[in-house]
């Protein structure tokens, strides 16, 4: 974090809090050490004493600032030194050289972005680095050539990157076109971002969605009419340098049928842009995608279109609650979040187009446990041969984590907060649930757009705002987090929120267990050993089948007999939902059926057998297994998505001549 960018933290703590903060707590929330902390706060407080505030410094009580905060507004203090910060901090910088050169087609000078940043040459060579790096996650290149610096890449992977620039750093002050908030360099680079796209106001670009929504009589949602003004601006930017979104035929036939696709004729009409079949596709696409926000998750009506989603995701539900060993069906949050976004996701699909995922590579490396059982579900859908993206997956496997979430959440009523998150309804789902789950002091009683936060907090009686993107004016304390946030930015939220509640709170510890598991998970070699390992296993059918797995975890001391014979009952209750993939089942019973601890067992049978009526996939692999809770076992069955849904690796239990040679396997899943 840049020396601007934490004093900027500093000054919102510091406002946002009711009461003394100590170094140390202000070193956790900036990531800085107290002796950085300490030379911070020198410079605040000069920069604060001119305006009337003053910030106070007792020993062993804290800091904390006395005066009238009201005019400081989003203020951001600047470093009066010679050798200060530029005035915009680096992430300001990275977000407007990244803008200049998605939107144009030319290479630019260096010497243009100095004027730009009003930098250095080395400053922007060093974000010209961060910006690379950022870019690169996005399919997109920097090149650097004699004639200048371009992006080279998809235009659609352009277009996205664009867009989620837009929906960091334009403020909801930016698009009312209010006063409020100039003095926030946040909202200062939205209008600028903005500003490099087209020269057309918010106001008039607000105009102009809500023209071409009444013309083409579509009912424009919140969500939608934010998403449709910022999709608006990167198509003018775009087609007025000559470049056009090159989609498949079939996909551009398929957008024509969407309802959305006179609205975007009318809208490339009043771009100056019309009869471009192509931008009109593209554009009606991403209107469909931009529908819902979070806040709108609970308004879902059915439809012929959402009925084939809501199949899909109850089909998604029970195949991943099988996995994971877990009841989800009955999660209805889940079930509407997965139905909002399959609706487009399942269109998308059959149109051949893919959605970028920013948030993909941290939920593989974060969530690679709940990413496999989410791959693995998936392949239970009737698609097409292609199957999702992975793109796709990892907003599958968010919902997932989401529900898993709510199922480990205390009670208690305590800190009310809304939810402040625009990376869509999968993300926020989550990261309210992580929260729920992780911080005892806080219950997410909503969530909101950043357009609405202050109508929904008034609606729920909100205490603090939790976002994830900066707010040019928020009516509560507001707390930024990631959409993802690790241990450490949980410990410095539940820091900020103990002073807000004037007391300490210590009967209940910060969970600091991943869905992946604790410090210590169990692992899926700790239960699948040579005791719980049999090849070749001859059963008249599937109950024995099932019984010869259960034995195993019975001897080893599992599960009780009784849990046997409850794993066959709930095959012959529920149905052959155990069988989730080809060739293979995973029976399981509920915890008060006889199980005494995480076990599972895998039975390789001599010949296949046909569970229940499943004459068309006969299993030959067996998984078992018991679980106690709703999350001690899902390191486990995470692993074991991650092995089903990798072929060679079920082949090698296939072909695998000794128990051995299937713990190898095992072994391997268990050290990734």
């Amino acid at each position: 974090m840049s020396a601007g960018r934490r004093r900027e933290a500093l000054l919102h703590a510091l406002t946002a809090t009711q009461g003394p903060m100590t170094v140390s707590q202000l070193a956790l929330l900036t990531r800085a050490s107290p002796r950085t902390v300490r030379y911070d706060l020198d410079d605040l407080a000069r920069w604060l004493a001119p305006r009337g505030v003053t910030l106070v410094r007792r020993p062993r009580r804290g800091v904390w600032l006395e005066g009238e905060l009201r005019p400081l507004g989003k203020a951001v203090p600047r470093h009066e030194a010679a050798t200060a910060d530029p005035f915009l901090p680096s992430p300001q910088r990275q977000a407007l050289t990244a803008a200049r050169l998605l939107a144009t087609e030319a290479a630019l000078a260096v010497r243009e972005l100095t004027e730009l940043l009003g930098v250095t040459r080395a400053t922007v060579y060093r974000e010209l680095d961060r910006v690379g790096a950022r870019l690169k996650k996005r399919s997109l290149a920097l090149e650097r050539t004699r004639s200048g610096i371009r992006i080279s890449g998809g235009e659609t992977s352009r277009r996205w990157a664009l867009y989620e620039l837009l929906r960091e750093w334009v403020l909801d002050a930016d698009l009312r076109e209010e006063s409020s908030g100039r003095g926030s360099l946040d909202a200062a680079v939205g209008v600028r971002l903005l500003r490099e796209l087209t020269a057309r106001s918010a106001g008039e670009l607000r105009a102009l969605v809500a023209d071409a929504a009444e013309a083409a009589a579509y009912p424009l949602t919140p969500a939608q009419a934010v998403g449709l003004l910022f999709w608006s601006a990167i198509s003018e930017a775009r087609l007025r340098v000559g470049c056009s979104v090159q989609l498949p035929e079939r996909a551009v036939d398929g957008a024509g049928e969407l309802a959305e696709h006179r609205l975007a004729v009318e809208v490339l009409r009043r771009l100056g842009f019309p009869g471009d079949h192509q931008e009109a596709a593209f554009l009606a696409m991403t209107a469909r995608d931009a529908r819902y926000g979070p806040s709108e998750l609970r308004n879902l009506q059915a439809g012929r279109g959402r009925e084939r989603a809501r199949q899909a995701a109850l089909e998604f539900t029970r195949q991943a609650g099988c996995l994971l060993g877990v009841r989800l069906e009955g999660d209805e949050d889940l079930i509407r979040g997965l139905v909002l976004h399959l609706e487009p996701a399942l269109d998308r699909l059959e149109l051949g187009v893919v959605t970028p995922n920013p948030l993909l590579d941290e939920i593989k490396a974060k969530y690679s446990g709940l990413f496999a059982v989410a791959r693995q579900a998936a392949e239970s859908l009737a698609l097409p041969p292609s199957g999702l993206a992975e793109e796709e997956i990892g907003y599958l496997a968010m919902h997932l984590g989401a529900a898993l979430e709510r199922l480990a959440a205390p009670g208690g009523n305590v800190l009310r907060a809304v939810l402040v998150c625009e990376h869509g309804v999968g993300t926020a789902q989550l990261l309210a649930s992580m929260l729920a789950s992780r911080l005892p002091e806080l219950l997410v009683c909503g969530f909101a757009s950043s357009h609405e936060v202050e109508r929904v907090a008034a609606e729920c009686q909100a205490d603090v705002v939790i976002t994830t993107r900066p707010l040019a004016a928020a009516p509560l304390p507001a707390f930024l987090v990631h959409p993802l946030p690790d241990v450490i930015e949980l410990v410095a939220l539940r820091t900020r929120l103990q002073s807000l509640l004037r007391r300490p709170r210590t009967d209940r510890p910060l969970r600091t267990d991943a869905i992946n598991g604790g410090a210590a998970p169990l692992m899926l070699e700790h239960v699948l050993t040579h005791d719980t390992v049999a090849l070749d296993v001859e059963a008249r059918d599937w109950q024995e089948a099932i019984r010869k797995a259960g034995e195993l975890m019975v001897a080893t001391g599992a599960v009780r007999p009784e849990y046997v014979e409850g794993m066959i009952r709930s095959v012959l209750t529920i149905g052959p939902y155990v069988v989730v993939g080809p060739g293979i089942a995973m029976p399981h019973a509920r915890p008060e059926d006889g199980a005494v601890r995480v076990g599972m067992s895998c039975v390789r049978l001599a010949r296949p057998v046909v569970f229940a009526n499943k004459v068309e996939n006969p299993v030959d692999l067996v998984f078992a297994f018991a679980a106690i809770d709703n999350q001690s076992h899902l390191t486990v069955m995470g692993q074991l998505a991650e092995l089903l849904s990798t072929p060679p690796l079920v082949e090698r239990i296939r072909r695998a001549k000794t128990v051995e040679d299937v713990l190898e396997v095992v072994h391997a899943v268990s050290a990734t």
